[in-house]
C-alpha cells in the first residue's frame, strides 16, 4: 500500500525512470567503449607485430628490397596515430552516420595532412633514404589503415543494432506508463 501511495503522489517519476535509464544507456555505451578499444587494441598489436616480424625478415634476408632503416620507427609512429584515431572515432561511432562519417573524414584529412608534412620534411633533410623512406611509410599507412577500417566498419554495423535496443527500450517504458501500470 505505501509503495503505491508513493507513486501516485510523485509526480516526477517518469523523468525519474528516463534519466535513471539514460544514464545507465551512458555508463554502459563508455564501458563498452573501453572494451572495445582495449579489444582492438589486442587485435591491432597483434597485426603490428606481425608486420614487425615480416619487415624484420625482409630487412634481413631480402636486402634486394628497398627498406627504410627507420622502419621500426615509422611503424611505432603509425601504430600511436592509428590507435589515437581509433579511440576518436569510437566515441562517435554510435552517433548519427552524418557525425561519424565529419568524424572520419576530419581525422583521416588530419593524419594524411600531418603525415605529407612529416615525409616531406624527412626527404628534404635525409635525401639518400627519402624514397625508401616513403614507400616503407605508404606500405604501413595503407596496411594499418586498412585494419582501422574493417574494425570501424564491423563496430559500426554491431552500434546501429546495438542502438536498436535503446529506441524498443524507450518505446517500452512510455508504453507502461501511459497505460498507467506503475500507478494501479
Amino acid at each position: 500500500m505505501e509503495w503505491e501511495s508513493f507513486l501516485n503522489n510523485w509526480p516526477y517519476l517518469d523523468l525519474f525512470i528516463y534519466c535513471t535509464h539514460t544514464y545507465s544507456i551512458i555508463f554502459l555505451s563508455l564501458l563498452r567503449m573501453k572494451n572495445t578499444i582495449t579489444l582492438f587494441t589486442k587485435h591491432f598489436s597483434f597485426y603490428s607485430g606481425v608486420i614487425l616480424i615480416l619487415s624484420f625478415i625482409i630487412q634481413q634476408w631480402i636486402p634486394s628490397i628497398a627498406i627504410s632503416n627507420s622502419w621500426p620507427f615509422i611503424l611505432l609512429f603509425l601504430y600511436v596515430f592509428t590507435l589515437l584515431a581509433f579511440a576518436v572515432l569510437v566515441k562517435y561511432i554510435s552517433t548519427k552516420i552524418t557525425y561519424f562519417a565529419n568524424a572520419f573524414m576530419l581525422v583521416n584529412f588530419g593524419k594524411l595532412v600531418f603525415f605529407s608534412i612529416i615525409i616531406i620534411v624527412y626527404a628534404w633533410m635525409v635525401r639518400d633514404d627519402a624514397i625508401s623512406f616513403t614507400l616503407t611509410f605508404f606500405i604501413y599507412y595503407f596496411l594499418l589503415t586498412t585494419f582501422e577500417i574493417i574494425a570501424l566498419l564491423k563496430l559500426q554495423k554491431k552500434s546501429w543494432l546495438s542502438g536498436l535496443d535503446k529506441y524498443v527500450f524507450f518505446i517500452f517504458v512510455e508504453i507502461r506508463l501511459n497505460t498507467d501500470i506503475f500507478y494501479h
